[in-house]
C-alpha cells in the first residue's frame, strides 16, 4: 500500500536522511527511503530479518509511544504512577506485548527505575509485615497484663491475706524450712508493699515501649534476643517484654493456639524457598537460553536489548505477584486458627510467579520478538529449570541430613 506525501522537497529530504532502522535487527532502512520520490509505502519489510513494520513507527516513533509505560511517561511526577500502571498491564501479557513494540526505543534508565521500584516495594512489604506482627504482639501483651495482674482493691486484699498468714506462722516453725528472721523480713516487705498500695493512686501495668522504637527494633533487629521494652507493674516491679526474635512464635502461640515449642516454620519456609528459587531460575535461565540458541536468534536477527527488556518486565511481574502473595500470607497468619491453611495456600498460590514468568516469556517471544515456537522454547527451559532446582534441593537436603 502506498500513500502520496503532500509536502515540500525539504520534507522529503528530511525523511530521506532520517536514521530509520529496523526495530528488531537495527538494519538501516534509508536505502529504501532513497527510492521514494513522490510517495512512500505505509508498510515495509526489512530486507535483513524480514520483519514487517509500519513506516510511521520508524520515522516518528514518539507518536506511537505508550504513555502508560514507565519508559515513556511524560514528566517525573508521572513516573511513579506509571510503575503501578505498567505492572498492572503486564499481568495480562497478550495485551501488554501487543501495545509495546520493538519500534519503541529501549530506555534503560526508566527500566532501572522500575527495578528500584520493585526493590522499594519489597522493602515496604517487609516493613509492613514486621510492623503488623509487632503490633499484634503488643495487643496480646496488653490483653495478658489486663487479665493476669490484679486491680488495686484486689492487690490490697491479697496482701492483707498474705500478712495475716505470715503473722499466724511467725512463731510456728513446724513444717517451714525458713528461719524466724526470714519470715519476719518477708512480713516486713509485705507490710511495706501494702502501705505503698494504699497510698498509690494507680497501679495499672503499663507497657514501657514506644511504638516507633518497637517498629524500629522489629524491622532493623528482627533476630535480636534483647529488647528495649518492658512491662511496668508498679509496686510489683517490672516484667520482660518479648524480644523481636520470638515475635512470630509468640503470635503462633497466642493467635494460632500453637505452643512455642511446637511451632515449626519449615512447612512454610521450604515451599516458599522452592517456588522462589524456581521463579528466580526461570527469570535468569530463559534470557540466557538465547545464548544456547544462537542459530534461532541470528535467524530472527533479534538484538539483545529487546531480550533484556522482556527479561526486566517478566521478572517484575513475577516479583509483583510474590509481593501480593506475601501480603496475603501475612494477613492469613494474623487471623486466629488459620495456621493450617497457610501451608495449603503456599502450595497452591506459590506457583503463580513461575507460571507468570513462563506465560509472559512465551507471549513476548511470539508477539514482541516475533519469533516462532515461543511456547516450545519456554516450556523446554522451564522443564530444565525445574529439574535443576530439584537437583539442587535434593543435594542440599542430603547435605543437611548428613550434618
Amino acid at each position: 500500500m502506498i500513500i502520496v506525501v503532500m509536502g515540500s522537497d525539504d520534507n522529503l529530504q528530511s525523511a530521506e536522511t532520517h536514521a530509520a532502522r529496523c526495530p528488531r535487527c537495527g538494519y538501516d532502512q534509508r536505502g529504501v527511503m532513497a527510492q521514494w520520490t513522490e510517495s512512500c509505502a505505509l508498510e515495509g519489510r526489512c530486507a535483513e530479518c524480514g520483519l514487517d513494520y509500519r513506516w510511521a513507527e520508524l520515522l516518528v516513533p514518539e507518536k506511537f509511544e505508550p504513555l502508560w509505560c514507565v519508559e515513556f511517561a511524560r514528566g517525573r511526577c508521572k513516573v511513579l504512577r506509571s510503575c503501578f500502571g505498567t505492572l498492572w498491564r503486564a499481568l495480562w501479557p497478550w495485551r501488554f506485548w501487543k501495545q509495546l513494540n520493538m519500534s519503541h526505543d529501549v530506555r534503560w534508565l526508566r527500566l532501572a527505575v522500575l527495578v528500584l521500584f520493585m526493590v522499594a516495594l519489597f522493602g515496604l512489604a517487609y516493613v509492613l509485615e514486621q510492623t503488623a506482627v509487632a503490633v499484634r504482639v503488643r495487643m496480646i501483651v496488653a490483653q495478658q497484663i489486663e487479665d493476669e495482674y490484679p486491680t488495686k482493691e484486689e492487690a490490697i486484699v491479697l496482701h492483707e491475706t498474705q500478712i495475716a498468714n505470715l503473722e499466724s506462722i511467725l512463731d510456728n516453725s513446724e513444717g517451714w524450712y525458713s528461719s524466724k528472721e526470714q519470715r519476719e523480713a518477708r512480713l516486713a516487705r509485705a507490710r511495706r508493699t501494702l502501705a505503698t498500695l494504699k497510698t498509690t493512686e494507680d497501679i495499672a501495668p503499663r507497657i514501657n515501649y514506644p511504638l516507633h522504637l518497637m517498629i524500629y527494633e522489629a524491622t532493623c533487629k528482627p533476630t535480636s534476643s534483647l529488647t528495649s521494652g518492658s512491662i511496668d507493674v508498679g509496686v510489683f516491679g517490672t516484667d520482660a517484654y518479648p524480644s523481636p526474635s520470638i515475635y512470630h512464635e509468640f503470635v503462633a502461640q497466642y493467635v494460632q493456639n500453637v505452643p512455642t515449642w511446637k511451632f515449626d516454620p519449615i512447612p512454610f519456609v521450604v515451599p516458599s524457598a522452592l517456588y522462589l528459587g524456581l521463579a528466580v531460575t526461570l527469570a535468569v535461565c530463559i534470557p540466557l537460553a538465547f545464548i544456547l540458541l544462537p542459530v534461532s536468534r541470528r535467524r530472527a536477527k533479534v538484538r539483545w536489548r529487546h531480550i533484556w527488556r522482556v527479561a526486566v518486565y517478566t521478572s517484575c511481574v513475577a516479583l509483583s505477584l510474590v509481593f501480593i502473595l506475601f501480603l496475603a500470607a501475612m494477613v492469613v497468619f494474623l487471623i486466629p486458627g488459620s495456621l493450617d491453611r497457610i501451608t495449603t495456600y503456599l502450595l497452591v498460590a506459590g506457583f503463580l510467579p513461575t507460571v507468570a514468568i513462563t506465560v509472559s516469556w512465551a507471549v513476548a517471544i511470539r508477539r514482541y520478538l516475533r519469533m516462532p515456537h515461543g511456547w516450545a522454547i519456554v516450556v523446554l527451559f522451564s522443564v530444565l529449570s525445574v529439574l535443576a532446582v530439584g537437583a539442587v534441593t535434593g543435594l542440599l537436603g542430603a547435605l543437611l541430613q548428613s550434618v
